[in-house]
């Protein structure tokens, strides 16, 4: 036994027509809508698979019939099995410790923070939903002190529910290690050397000079620093006479100390007495 899909050319209706036995010709027969002769070729047929036989059961729940495949079990129609199975779920769900809220949670949602800045500001009481919006916008920083419920104003990161914003500041500091470690002597020997060298100026006096110039005039006590800018401004020429001790006294032109700082016209001039000297 097969069967045959057939669609009529002039109508486009639709059969499904069962060959029964062994018929090798043809069947005609006419359209029951547009009256056209169809012609089936019974070779065409299709074995169709045999189809398992299901069974009535009445559902112990709520009485209803349904139809089920014999190797089912189920005693409760589909309805009853997916009511079942939500209201299982319900139940995890509410049982689940997800879903109760702790006491924490609960104080967080109703408790109210002072935050007290390092310069004395004080932002507050706010709730702590506020006080993540500020956390985020970076006005609070992590380093205020902060009262709960006017409580006593105690670092930030001992509230857990506010330091958990700022993990670097509940980071711990690594140990050093023994390479890590900076040996002390030598750090102190090099200040040592440091401060000899500094103070040998302060125990060498400055270097006193006189000046007595051309016209008879007598300066001094003066510094080398205020003979060199004298000799730079042109105030003092190669004939001008200086000592440390007022006791000896030579030409500026002859000292080796400022004899380089002369302009050229005074060392023209020396090179010329003493062309006429000789």
């Amino acid at each position: 036994m097969g069967k045959v899909a057939l669609v009529c050319p002039g109508c486009q209706a639709k059969y499904r027509i069962t060959i029964q036995g062994e018929a090798k010709d043809k069947i005609s027969f006419s359209c029951k809508k547009c009256g056209q002769i169809l012609e089936v070729d019974p070779r065409q047929a299709k074995e169709e698979a045999p189809t398992q036989d299901l069974l009535k059961a009445t559902c112990e729940k709520c009485g209803a019939e349904f139809v089920k495949n014999p190797e089912d079990d189920a005693r409760l129609c589909y309805q009853c099995r997916i009511d079942l199975l939500v209201s299982r779920k319900k139940q995890e769900v509410v049982e689940s410790p997800k879903a109760v809220a702790p006491a924490a949670e609960a104080e967080k949602s109703t408790a109210r923070y002072t935050f007290k800045n390092p310069e004395g500001l004080v932002l507050g009481p706010i709730k702590l939903r506020t006080a993540v919006v500020l956390i985020r916008e970076k006005r609070i920083t992590g380093n205020e002190m902060v009262s709960r419920d006017g409580s006593e104003f105690i670092p930030l990161v001992q509230y857990p529910e506010l330091a958990e914003f700022f993990p670097q500041l509940l980071s711990k500091p690594e140990p050093i290690t023994q390479t890590d470690q900076i040996p002390l002597e030598e750090p102190e020997a090099l200040p040592a050397q440091a401060s000899e060298k500094k103070t040998e100026p302060a125990t060498s006096e400055p270097r006193i000079y006189y000046l007595r110039l051309n016209q008879g005039k007598l300066l001094g006590p003066l510094r080398k620093t205020t003979v060199v800018d004298l000799i730079e401004c042109g105030f003092l020429c190669g004939k001008d006479q200086c000592s440390r001790d007022q006791r000896t006294w030579a030409m500026l032109e002859m000292d080796q100390e400022f004899k380089e700082l002369l302009s050229k016209e005074d060392a023209e001039v020396v090179e010329l007495t003493e062309s006429v000297e000789e």
